[in-house]
């Protein structure tokens, strides 16, 4: 009996010692990981490495639910990287924006030969500052811009309503207005859910995450997301 008490006893003592080395090193993770430079970032001997890095969302996209690629500007090591979180990771705490100022830290990883840095966790993955420090383009200089990808705003959404592609997609489209101007836009099944349509006010002034382009000769935008806007 006392042979089985020993072994359960070292059993317990060696999974605590596991857990607590365990701990510490994930701890020490957070504080000890080196910023990633240009020159890291290259250099494929630091693939599987973990490296932080904070600085600002240039831009990001979809390709599908739950999954982003953020392109992360570091302005003081001159760094430009791509960050991408899985849907494995779990849901983001906040709804990043262009100019949101990123604490991630993670893993470097190559993908078609660039860099990218794949957060340890979904809480790696740390708001600093939520001020959009990115130029507002107006609706009406905006649809002068035919192919770029821009914060517009503020806008108020006129109507809105779901349709369904030939691919059997559900796409949102939506009629915006500022002042004079008014145009229409698209906004992807694998950018929107439904809690984003439950909680869309026409009362309410928004900012909109889009790239500009034509369809069927007038104006266009290709909606990534939107924001409601609440001025200084």
């Amino acid at each position: 009996m006392m042979k089985y008490i020993l072994l359960a006893f070292s059993i317990m003592l060696v999974m605590s010692i596991f857990v607590i080395n365990h701990n510490y090193s994930y701890a020490n993770t957070l504080n000890d990981a080196p910023s990633l430079t240009t020159e890291l970032s290259v250099d494929p001997r630091n693939i599987g490495k973990t490296f932080s890095v904070i600085g600002q969302i240039v831009s990001y996209f979809q390709p599908k639910k739950g999954m982003y690629i953020f392109k992360i500007n570091d302005a003081k090591h001159n760094l430009f990287i791509d960050v991408v979180i899985f849907p494995s990771l779990g849901k983001l705490a906040f709804t990043p924006m262009k100019g949101n100022k990123i604490n991630v830290i993670g893993n470097l990883a190559f993908y078609k030969n660039r860099p990218q840095l794949k957060p340890l966790s979904i809480e790696h993955f740390n708001l600093i500052d939520m001020s959009i420090d990115v130029a507002l383009v107006s609706l009406k200089d905006a649809i002068e811009k035919t192919d770029e990808s821009l914060l517009i705003g503020p806008v108020s959404i006129v109507n809105y309503s779901k349709f369904t592609s030939r691919s059997k997609k559900i796409h949102l489209r939506f009629v915006f207005r500022s002042s004079n101007s008014v145009v229409n836009g698209i906004m992807f099944a694998n950018n929107w859910d439904e809690t984003l349509v439950k909680n869309i006010d026409k009362d309410a002034p928004y900012i909109i995450d889009a790239k500009v382009g034509t369809y069927r000769g007038q104006p266009s935008l290709t909606v990534n997301q939107l924001f409601m806007y609440q001025s200084e």
